[in-house]
C-alpha cells in the first residue's frame, strides 16, 4: 500500500508489540433493556474513561468495536517496554472502572468485562481516503481477540507470550489458569485456541492501589515517551494530507 506519488510506503511490519481488546460481559442482554439512545450515551460516558486513561500510558487506542475496545503498545513508534505499558493500562481499566461505573439509566447494575493481552508480531496501515484509519494487521489480532472471548469475567487474560515472566523481582503478579471447577471447560478450550497455557494479571506490584502512581523507566519519563507516540501518529496521519492516488 502506498500514498502520493507511490514512492514511499506507509504500511509498516512491526516484530514485536503487545495488544490488549476487552469486551462487556452480558452487552446484549443490557441493550435489550435500553433504547438506542442510552446504549450510545452508555458506551460513550465509558469509553472517555478509557481514552483519558490510555493517555497516561505509552499505548495507542485503535478502535471501538460496539461495546469492544482495542488498543496497542510498541507501535507506531517503537517501545521496549511494550508488555509492561500494556499490562499497566488493562490493570487501571480493571480496577477503576469495571466495579465502579455507574450505568446511566441502569443505576443499580454495574458491568462486567473480559480483557485479553497478548504480543506478538502486527502490520499497521492508514486505509482509506475518505475516511482514512489507522489500522492494524495480522494473526496475532485475532490471537488477542480470541484470549478475551476465552477470559473470565473481571479478569486480564494472558497468553503465555505477553512478554510479562522475566526479571528476578517480577512487577506483575501473575497466576496461572487453571483447569478445575465450572470453568474447566472453557479453561481447556482456551488452551487449544491459544496454543499453550494461559494466565491471569492480578496486580501491579510497584502501584499502590486506585492512585496508580507512574514510574519512570530508562527510556524516560511517561511523558516524554507520550509525546514520542503521539507525534509518530500525527506523522503517519499527515501521510493522508497530500492525498491518494489509488482507493482502497
Amino acid at each position: 500500500m502506498k500514498y502520493g506519488d507511490g514512492k514511499n510506503t506507509f504500511a509498516r511490519h512491526h516484530e514485536n508489540v503487545s495488544l490488549y481488546f476487552s469486551d462487556i460481559c452480558g452487552f446484549t442482554s443490557i441493550g435489550k433493556r435500553s433504547t438506542p439512545t442510552q446504549v450510545m450515551q452508555m458506551i460513550g460516558k465509558l469509553f472517555k474513561l478509557f481514552d483519558e486513561t490510555i493517555s497516561e500510558f505509552n499505548c495507542q487506542k485503535i478502535e471501538t468495536i460496539g461495546d469492544a475496545y482495542f488498543a496497542v503498545s510498541g507501535c507506531p513508534a517503537d517501545y521496549d517496554f511494550h508488555a509492561s505499558e500494556i499490562a499497566q493500562f488493562a490493570l487501571a481499566i480493571r480496577n477503576r472502572y469495571i466495579c465502579d461505573f455507574e450505568i446511566p439509566h441502569l443505576p443499580n447494575e454495574r458491568f462486567q468485562m473480559r480483557i485479553g493481552l497478548h504480543t506478538g508480531s502486527v502490520t499497521s496501515a492508514v486505509v482509506g481516503k475518505i475516511m482514512p484509519k489507522w489500522c492494524l494487521f495480522g494473526e496475532n489480532v485475532k490471537v488477542v481477540e480470541n484470549c478475551e472471548t476465552y477470559g473470565v469475567a473481571d479478569q486480564i487474560h494472558l497468553t503465555s507470550v505477553i512478554g510479562l515472566f522475566s526479571g528476578e523481582k517480577p512487577r506483575f503478579t501473575i497466576r496461572e489458569r487453571e483447569i478445575t471447577g465450572k470453568e474447566s471447560a472453557k479453561s481447556i478450550k482456551a488452551q487449544e485456541i491459544l496454543g499453550g497455557k494461559t494466565f491471569f494479571l492480578i496486580k501491579d506490584n510497584f502501584s499502590r492501589g486506585k492512585s496508580y502512581k507512574r514510574t519512570k523507566t530508562s527510556s524516560g519519563s511517561s511523558s516524554g515517551a507520550r509525546k514520542t507516540r503521539r507525534s509518530s501518529v500525527f506523522r503517519f496521519l499527515k501521510m493522508i494530507n497530500g492525498g491518494f492516488k489509488t482507493r482502497f
